[in-house]
Protein backbone atom coordinates (compact mmCIF):
# COMPACT_ATOMS: atom_id res chain seq x y z
CA UNK A 1 0.00 0.00 0.00
CA UNK A 2 1.17 3.43 -1.05
CA UNK A 3 1.68 6.27 1.56
CA UNK A 4 -0.65 8.85 -0.19
CA UNK A 5 0.56 11.37 2.04
CA UNK A 6 3.91 11.37 0.22
CA UNK A 7 2.19 12.75 -2.92
CA UNK A 8 0.06 15.60 -1.63
CA UNK A 9 0.34 18.66 -2.46
CA UNK A 10 -0.97 21.66 0.16
CA UNK A 11 -0.34 25.18 -1.35
CA UNK A 12 1.99 27.31 1.02
CA UNK A 13 -0.11 30.73 2.08
CA UNK A 14 1.46 33.67 2.71
CA UNK A 15 0.00 37.16 4.04
CA UNK A 16 -1.51 39.58 1.66
CA UNK A 17 0.00 42.48 3.32
CA UNK A 18 3.79 41.40 3.52
CA UNK A 19 3.39 39.62 -0.62
CA UNK A 20 1.90 43.32 -1.77
CA UNK A 21 4.49 45.06 0.12
CA UNK A 22 7.25 42.24 -1.40
CA UNK A 23 5.91 43.25 -4.85
CA UNK A 24 6.00 46.88 -3.95
CA UNK A 25 9.36 47.14 -3.32
CA UNK A 26 11.23 44.82 -6.18
CA UNK A 27 8.72 46.92 -8.60
CA UNK A 28 10.20 50.19 -7.79
CA UNK A 29 13.53 49.11 -7.33
CA UNK A 30 13.29 48.53 -11.22
CA UNK A 31 10.96 50.59 -12.41
CA UNK A 32 8.72 47.91 -13.89
CA UNK A 33 5.17 46.59 -13.14
CA UNK A 34 4.95 43.64 -12.19
CA UNK A 35 4.20 40.37 -14.29
CA UNK A 36 0.31 38.76 -14.58
CA UNK A 37 -0.22 35.96 -11.87
CA UNK A 38 3.08 36.86 -9.48
CA UNK A 39 1.76 38.19 -5.89
CA UNK A 40 5.35 38.03 -4.33
CA UNK A 41 8.77 38.73 -4.56
CA UNK A 42 11.04 36.56 -2.20
CA UNK A 43 14.58 37.72 -1.73
CA UNK A 44 17.27 36.96 1.20
CA UNK A 45 16.00 40.45 3.14
CA UNK A 46 12.30 39.32 2.64
CA UNK A 47 10.20 38.21 5.62
CA UNK A 48 10.72 34.29 6.89
CA UNK A 49 7.14 33.94 5.56
CA UNK A 50 7.91 34.49 2.28
CA UNK A 51 11.12 32.68 2.32
CA UNK A 52 9.08 29.19 3.90
CA UNK A 53 6.28 29.55 0.71
CA UNK A 54 8.80 29.71 -1.51
CA UNK A 55 10.84 26.69 0.25
CA UNK A 56 7.93 24.90 0.19
CA UNK A 57 7.36 24.67 -3.58
CA UNK A 58 11.04 23.77 -3.90
CA UNK A 59 10.55 20.95 -1.60
CA UNK A 60 7.44 20.14 -4.08
CA UNK A 61 9.82 20.38 -7.05
CA UNK A 62 12.62 18.11 -5.12
CA UNK A 63 9.99 15.40 -4.70
CA UNK A 64 9.12 15.86 -8.17
CA UNK A 65 11.95 15.99 -9.94
CA UNK A 66 14.20 13.76 -8.16
CA UNK A 67 16.89 16.19 -6.88
CA UNK A 68 18.82 15.47 -3.68
CA UNK A 69 18.71 18.49 -1.61
CA UNK A 70 15.94 21.65 -2.09
CA UNK A 71 17.21 24.04 -4.24
CA UNK A 72 16.05 27.08 -2.27
CA UNK A 73 16.11 27.69 1.69
CA UNK A 74 14.02 29.76 3.64
CA UNK A 75 17.45 30.50 5.91
CA UNK A 76 18.49 34.28 5.02
CA UNK A 77 21.94 33.05 4.83
CA UNK A 78 23.75 31.31 2.29
CA UNK A 79 22.18 32.91 -0.84
CA UNK A 80 23.13 35.79 -2.64
CA UNK A 81 21.39 39.61 -2.15
CA UNK A 82 20.74 39.47 -6.02
CA UNK A 83 18.85 36.09 -5.83
CA UNK A 84 15.15 36.46 -6.36
CA UNK A 85 12.12 33.83 -6.16
CA UNK A 86 8.96 34.65 -7.77
CA UNK A 87 5.47 32.98 -6.05
CA UNK A 88 2.06 32.93 -8.08
CA UNK A 89 -1.30 32.63 -7.40
CA UNK A 90 -4.50 31.95 -9.14
CA UNK A 91 -7.24 33.07 -6.29
CA UNK A 92 -7.85 36.48 -4.30
CA UNK A 93 -6.97 36.90 -0.90
CA UNK A 94 -8.62 34.32 1.37
CA UNK A 95 -9.63 34.94 5.01
CA UNK A 96 -7.67 32.62 7.58
CA UNK A 97 -9.36 31.71 10.53
CA UNK A 98 -7.84 34.49 12.78
CA UNK A 99 -9.25 37.08 10.07
CA UNK A 100 -5.69 37.85 8.34
CA UNK A 101 -5.99 37.70 4.23
CA UNK A 102 -3.80 34.94 3.26
CA UNK A 103 -2.89 33.89 -0.45
CA UNK A 104 -2.56 30.36 -1.94
CA UNK A 105 0.56 30.04 -3.39
CA UNK A 106 0.69 27.48 -6.38
CA UNK A 107 4.23 28.44 -7.81
CA UNK A 108 7.44 29.38 -7.95
CA UNK A 109 9.77 30.61 -10.31
CA UNK A 110 13.69 31.44 -8.52
CA UNK A 111 16.44 33.15 -10.73
CA UNK A 112 20.01 32.80 -8.68
CA UNK A 113 22.94 35.84 -9.60
CA UNK A 114 26.17 33.37 -11.01
CA UNK A 115 29.31 34.93 -10.36
CA UNK A 116 30.63 32.91 -14.10
CA UNK A 117 32.47 34.53 -17.37
CA UNK A 118 30.68 36.90 -17.58
CA UNK A 119 28.49 37.22 -14.45
CA UNK A 120 24.79 37.17 -14.71
CA UNK A 121 21.20 35.64 -14.04
CA UNK A 122 20.28 32.04 -14.64
CA UNK A 123 16.78 30.43 -14.14
CA UNK A 124 17.78 27.92 -11.94
CA UNK A 125 14.07 26.19 -10.97
CA UNK A 126 10.02 26.58 -12.17
CA UNK A 127 7.74 24.62 -9.91
CA UNK A 128 3.62 25.10 -10.49
CA UNK A 129 0.92 22.94 -9.39
CA UNK A 130 0.22 20.25 -11.80
CA UNK A 131 -3.38 21.55 -11.90
CA UNK A 132 -1.81 25.25 -13.36
CA UNK A 133 0.44 24.14 -16.04
CA UNK A 134 0.08 24.83 -19.27
CA UNK A 135 -1.96 27.56 -18.57
CA UNK A 136 0.12 30.22 -19.58
CA UNK A 137 1.40 31.11 -15.96
CA UNK A 138 4.73 31.31 -17.12
CA UNK A 139 4.41 32.39 -20.82
CA UNK A 140 2.41 35.79 -19.37
CA UNK A 141 5.83 36.41 -16.95
CA UNK A 142 8.55 35.51 -19.45
CA UNK A 143 8.70 38.77 -21.32
CA UNK A 144 8.84 40.87 -17.53
CA UNK A 145 11.79 38.67 -16.87
CA UNK A 146 13.53 39.13 -20.03
CA UNK A 147 13.48 42.90 -18.88
CA UNK A 148 14.12 42.36 -15.18
CA UNK A 149 17.03 40.19 -15.98
CA UNK A 150 18.39 40.62 -19.32
CA UNK A 151 19.83 37.95 -20.80
CA UNK A 152 20.17 34.97 -18.30
CA UNK A 153 20.20 31.17 -18.83
CA UNK A 154 18.56 28.48 -18.19
CA UNK A 155 19.93 25.62 -15.73
CA UNK A 156 19.45 22.13 -17.00
CA UNK A 157 18.16 19.39 -16.41
CA UNK A 158 15.35 20.66 -17.99
CA UNK A 159 12.08 18.58 -18.06
CA UNK A 160 10.44 17.68 -20.88
CA UNK A 161 7.71 20.27 -20.57
CA UNK A 162 10.39 23.14 -19.77
CA UNK A 163 12.08 22.02 -23.00
CA UNK A 164 8.71 22.64 -24.62
CA UNK A 165 8.25 25.75 -23.49
CA UNK A 166 11.90 26.67 -24.57
CA UNK A 167 11.28 25.63 -27.76
CA UNK A 168 8.19 28.36 -28.52
CA UNK A 169 9.64 30.57 -26.98
CA UNK A 170 12.64 30.19 -28.95
CA UNK A 171 10.43 30.33 -31.76
CA UNK A 172 8.26 33.44 -31.34
CA UNK A 173 12.45 35.23 -30.26
CA UNK A 174 11.44 35.48 -26.58
CA UNK A 175 14.35 32.31 -25.56
CA UNK A 176 17.20 32.58 -23.21
CA UNK A 177 20.41 30.41 -23.50
CA UNK A 178 20.44 27.16 -21.70
CA UNK A 179 22.95 26.55 -19.65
Amino acid sequence: MTDDRNYSIHAPKASGVVLSQSLHRDFTEFKTSSPPDVVGVVSSSSVRSLRKGATELARYFRREFHYDFVLFSEAAHGSHDKDRAFLYSHEPYLRSLRGFRVVPLIGCVSFRWRENDPPGYALQWVWLHPYYRGHGLLSRSWEYFKVRFGEFTVEEPLSSAMKHFLSKQSQTGKSSPIA
